[in-house]
């Protein structure tokens, strides 16, 4: 005869039965795993102030330093590469840089406008080089600078009258460049110039009177222009016995002081 399966309940004791259903019926609905909240534990305070750190840090943005001016100034120089680009590391090294040497570095083209940001010059010369375009309105913004030295260049146009902002200037070279129109009568409010120097260009038309006020010029140089009428009389008083040259300038006279 085939052997019959034993269930292996049936021969339990009633009591034991029920214990054993109430086991397996517990085992069923115990979930094999749970995950853990690690917020769970924490008192109330503490979940909140986390939840508080945690939305911060999702705001938080990512902050970086400003560049400084010369920095600013330095990355367009380097744009425009060759000596620029060399020079420019003067700028990189530097914050609040108030002296700026570049005289024959063969640098070329226009001066970059940008150096109008360097408020903090007082001395920038950038003669002897092949600079050649206008000279930038945006130097008049160098307001501390006491040294200007643009000379020996191919500059071209005008000389801008917001130069005439600079009344720290103590000196002001422009000569030997192509600067053409008449000698901006703003230059008369740099009443602290003792060296003026507009020679060996194509400036035209009469020498301002306001230069007559330019009470402490020690050294005048107009010579090789084409500038005409009258040497104003107010400026030969300031010269008389001081070093001056208004040569080569066919049409203009000068009179005699008694």
């Amino acid at each position: 005869m085939p052997r019959l399966p034993v269930d292996p309940v049936a021969n339990l004791k009633p009591g034991a039965v029920e214990a054993k259903q109430q086991s397996d019926h517990h085992l069923e609905e115990t979930p094999t795993s749970t995950q853990v909240d690690p917020v769970a534990n924490l008192k109330p305070g503490v979940v909140e102030a986390k939840q508080q750190s945690d939305h911060h840090l999702e705001e938080t943005p990512t902050l970086t330093q400003p560049l400084t001016e010369e920095q600013q100034v330095a990355n367009v120089l380097i744009s425009r590469g060759g000596k620029w680009a060399h020079v420019a590391r003067e700028l990189q090294a530097t914050n609040r840089i108030t002296k700026l040497s570049w005289k024959s570095k063969g640098l070329e083209g226009p001066i970059p406008p940008q150096l109008g940001q360097l408020t903090n010059l007082k001395y920038l010369n950038l003669s002897s080089n092949l600079l050649s375009g206008p000279i930038p309105p945006q130097l008049g913004q160098l307001t501390n600078l006491t040294y200007l030295n643009l000379s020996n260049n191919v500059l071209s146009g005008p000389i801008p009258q917001q130069l005439g902002q600079l009344t720290n200037l103590t000196t002001l070279f422009l000569s030997s460049n192509k600067l053409s129109g008449p000698i901006p009568p703003q230059l008369g409010q740099l009443t602290n110039l003792t060296d003026l120097s507009l020679s060996t260009n194509q400036l035209i038309g009469p020498i301002p009177p306001q230069l007559g006020k330019l009470t402490k010029l020690t050294f005048l140089n107009l010579c090789s222009n084409q500038l005409s009428g009258m040497v104003p009389l107010g400026l030969l008083k300031i010269l008389c016995c001081k070093t001056t040259d208004f040569s080569d300038n066919p049409d203009l006279r000068t009179c005699t002081i008694l």
